[in-house]
C-alpha cells in the first residue's frame, strides 16, 4: 500500500473585533488547523552492528569485518556512499552481576563487546525493503529504526500553513457572525475583523509522524 508522511501545521490567528459600543474593544482568538497528506520520497535507515568476544583486538576486527561486509551490500543497491555514515563506534568490557550466597553482590568479565552505527539515506523508496534486508544479511544485528521524508517539506509545509490560516479566517468570521447576532439589540453600526499575519510572530508548529503503512 501507498506510504504517507503526515504533515500537520497548527497556525495561531488572532482576529479583533472592533465595536462603536459601551463596552468597548472585543477580542476573540481562534486557532486554525491543516493537515497535508505527503508522499514521501526519501528514508532513512539506522543499523547497528555490534559483535562481543573474550578478546579486545579480536572484538573490534570482527566488528570492523562486519561493517565493511554491510556497507558493500547497501552499496550494491546503488547507494552512493555520500549517503551513508558510520560512527567511530565504541569497545568497551561486558560485566555480568552475581549474587554470592551471603547476598552481596560481584561482577565477573564475560567479554568485550565492540558496535557501530550505520546510518543510510534512500534517494529511491523503492529500494528500501531490498536494502534493509541485504543490511541484516550481511551482519547488521540491531534495528534502530526509519524515518521518512520528503524533499520538498517548504512547499508542503506553506501549503499547510495557508489552509490552516484559512480555516482560522473562517472560523473567527463565524464567531463575529454569531456575536453580533445575539446582541442584535446593541448591534453596532460597524466593526471590522483582522487577521494577523502567522509568518510575523504568530506561532506555529509541525508534526512529522510515521508512515501509514
Amino acid at each position: 500500500m501507498k506510504r504517507l508522511c503526515v504533515l500537520l501545521m497548527t497556525v495561531l490567528a488572532t482576529t479583533m473585533l472592533m465595536s462603536v459600543s459601551f463596552a468597548g474593544e472585543r477580542t476573540i482568538s481562534v486557532t486554525g488547523d491543516a493537515e497535508v497528506l505527503v508522499p514521501p520520497d526519501q528514508v532513512i535507515i539506522r543499523l547497528a552492528v555490534i559483535t562481543k568476544t573474550m578478546d579486545l583486538l579480536e572484538a573490534q576486527k570482527k566488528n570492523d569485518g562486519l561493517v565493511d561486509k554491510v556497507l558493500e551490500s547497501i552499496k550494491k543497491h546503488g547507494v552512493e556512499p555520500a549517503h551513508i555514515q558510520t560512527s567511530h563506534g565504541s569497545l568497551r568490557p561486558q560485566y555480568e552481576d552475581l549474587r554470592q550466597p551471603d547476598g552481596s553482590r560481584t561482577q565477573k568479565f564475560v567479554g568485550y563487546s565492540a558496535d557501530k552505527s550505520v546510518v543510510v539515506t534512500l534517494k529511491k523508496i523503492s529500494v528500501f525493503s531490498e536494502v534493509l534486508s541485504a543490511a541484516l544479511n550481511a551482519g547488521a544485528n540491531r534495528f534502530d529504526g526509519i524515518h521518512f521524508l520528503t524533499s520538498e517539506l517548504r512547499k508542503h509545509r506553506d501549503q499547510a500553513r495557508t489552509m490552516a490560516v484559512k480555516a482560522a479566517r473562517e472560523k473567527a468570521e463565524l464567531l463575529a457572525g454569531q456575536l453580533w447576532a445575539r446582541r442584535s439589540e446593541n448591534r453596532p453600526r460597524s466593526g471590522r475583523i483582522t487577521l494577523e499575519d502567522p509568518t510575523e510572530g504568530s506561532r506555529a508548529g509541525m508534526i512529522m509522524g510515521l508512515p501509514r503503512i
